[in-house]
């Protein structure tokens, strides 16, 4: 009897792992290009420091001079940090909410050409 479930079992896996399908985000134009690290200091209060490390995802060959629109979006990080406080940054939903943020202003930099934002570190001291 324990021999029948076993397989009931298996073939049910199966044809459950078959159904699944797979879905690629991203395909082979897409190149992720890192932005470089951002160091400044919060608006409230002065004396903590960010650090965030950064990439965007964009199609390749979407930007003539991809490294000056890293440097244009690094920039727009920049100005956005300065303006922060650590109350908006603090805990799970205000990381979230960083995230969106950036995600805009990296989307109204590109033109809507970036497909995603990733925080790859951020460092709060």
């Amino acid at each position: 009897m324990i021999a029948k479930v076993e397989k009931a079992v298996d073939e049910r896996k199966k044809a459950e792992e078959e159904q699944v399908q797979r879905v690629a985000t991203y395909d082979a134009g897409s190149t992720l290009t890192h932005l470089g690290t951002v160091v400044t200091n919060l608006a409230s209060p002065s004396d903590v420091w960010i650090r965030l490390e950064s990439s965007v995802v964009v199609k390749t060959g979407t930007f003539t001079n991809p490294e000056a629109m890293a440097a244009e979006i690094r920039q727009d990080i920049l100005g956005y940090l300065r303006t922060l406080s650590i109350a908006q940054i603090e805990g799970p939903s205000g990381l979230s909410h960083l995230r969106e943020d950036l995600t805009e202003r990296v989307q109204v930099r590109s033109k809507g050409q970036a497909r995603d934002f990733f925080i790859e570190t951020l460092v709060v001291q």
